[in-house]
């Protein structure tokens, strides 16, 4: 009498099933997981614009003066002022950040901007009847290519910051475009326009 060994193992169908599962739970995770690292992203940049903004109100509550403009890793030195002292100390009682990032969540660097000095615009985004030192704000750069910002991205950190305003008006100013820098006011000297 033959005894048939059963093969141990699986059956294309099994496979195929198990695969097929495997797909549907993907397609339904993925996009999840796309909306929480959006989510992310988004929490990161308000948080850091929340730190400058505290920590330029501390430096010109010591000093008597905003901290003048820098471009991205720079702000982290003595031309930047908030983590290193400047070339004049005054009453200077920092570091009033701990780091400054060297990329933005999409990439890009972070400038601060103090108009009336460089880099440009000298000129007020914000506030065109302020005087030409009117108005202090955190630039998030374009990066150059790829990770750029999306339009859903970009809408959520406008309402969170504006509650209702576009991106012509209100506390965030952007150029059309998704490879547009992202203009967020920490201060000023007057209303807005």
């Amino acid at each position: 009498m033959l005894f048939l060994k059963k093969k141990l193992g699986f059956t294309l169908i099994e496979l195929m099933v198990v695969i097929a599962i495997i797909a549907v739970l993907a397609a339904v995770a993925a996009p999840q997981v796309f909306r929480q690292i959006a989510k992310g992203r988004i929490s990161n940049a308000e948080s850091f614009y929340n730190t400058v903004k505290t920590a330029a109100n501390a430096y010109f509550s010591d000093m008597g003066s905003w901290p003048p403009s820098c471009i991205g890793n720079a702000c982290a030195t003595a031309v930047g002022g908030f983590i290193t002292p400047p070339a004049v100390l005054g009453n200077w009682d920092g570091p009033y950040l701990e780091r400054w990032p060297t990329l933005t969540p999409w990439g890009g660097t972070y400038n601060w901007v103090r108009t009336g000095t460089l880099p440009p615009p000298a000129t007020n985004l914000f506030c065109n009847a302020c005087a030409t030192s009117g108005e202090r704000y955190l630039t998030i750069v374009a990066p150059v290519a790829g990770n750029t910002m999306t339009l859903p991205d970009r809408n959520k950190l406008d309402m969170d910051i504006d509650k209702a305003q576009t991106g012509t008006a209100g506390w965030m100013r952007y150029a059309g475009g998704l490879a547009a820098n992202i203009n967020i006011l920490v201060s000023r000297d007057g209303p807005t326009n």
